[in-house]
């Protein structure tokens, strides 16, 4: 075969290789020095105590009550946490509508993206919905509502590979505008700031 010569030439350059590598210092020692990259769990333990530590609670109301119940929790519990600056809300859109033709093609990328932010199903609540017309040029918008534990985005959102695809914004819950829209996304239902809803989108819980 034409690679026999390749692979004999390969033998006798071999004693040059192991010498150059018995010059060069071992990179192994350095890595082993190297500090662990913190968990998750011990990413979130090493935030402020919060008076409101987790939104188990909320979640619980959330999936099994009507919106009213859950909205009302929300505004007893959820909007005092985050002034105090144990939560942030966050609003996030797909940077990219006009690709999205199909419904099951949208429902497909929110499902993706909620497989890799499974790492922080502890710390999170998000919903996320599905706008505008199949097939029409400006394409179907996903937007989404979250709330985070925490006052900036966690590293298991930022380092996901959907991160740089989604736009993502904290909101301040008294600007009127942004909490009543926020508040339609989290309960599937409202003005959705003029936006026509498809009736799809998933929750993640």
């Amino acid at each position: 075969k034409q690679t026999a010569p390749k692979k004999q030439a390969a033998k006798k350059e071999a004693p040059k290789k192991e010498a150059a590598a018995a010059a060069a210092p071992a990179p192994a020692a350095v890595a082993a020095d190297a500090p662990a990259k913190p968990n998750i769990r011990q990413i979130f333990a090493a935030l402020p105590k919060a008076e409101y530590p987790s939104l188990a609670p909320f979640k619980t109301t959330y999936c099994n009550e009507e919106w009213s119940t859950s909205k009302a929790e929300f505004a007893k519990d959820i909007i005092p946490a985050v002034a105090r600056g144990e939560y942030s809300l966050w609003l996030t859109s797909y940077k990219y509508p006009a690709e999205n033709k199909k419904l099951f093609m949208s429902s497909n990328m929110i499902g993706g993206l909620f497989q890799r932010l499974e790492q922080g199903r502890d710390y999170a609540l998000g919903s996320m919905l599905i706008f505008g017309e199949e097939e029409s040029e400006a394409g179907l918008e996903i937007i989404g509502a979250f709330i985070i534990r925490g006052t900036e985005l966690p590293e298991f959102i930022y380092d996901g590979p959907d991160f740089i695809a989604f736009d993502w914004r904290k909101i301040d819950p008294q600007t009127t505008d942004d909490i009543e829209f926020f508040q339609d996304l989290l309960g599937w239902e409202g003005s959705f700031a003029g936006k026509k809803w498809t009736e799809a989108g998933k929750i993640f819980k």
